[in-house]
């Protein structure tokens, strides 16, 4: 997968600001999302979250 293809790549060839990009690798033993938690915290009234 070239990085046009990957989600990221093509939010970003949509004009997504990087800063406004949040990703976190989640696992069975780890539960602990610090994105995710930022991601939250910068999320202002219509705001539109993609997950």
């Amino acid at each position: 997968m070239n990085e046009e293809e990957h989600p990221l790549g093509m939010l970003v060839a949509a004009g997504i600001d990087t800063d406004s990009l949040y990703e976190d690798k989640a696992s069975g033993k780890k539960d602990d999302l610090p994105h995710l938690a930022a991601c939250l915290k910068a999320l202002r009234h219509g705001d539109t979250l993609v997950v």
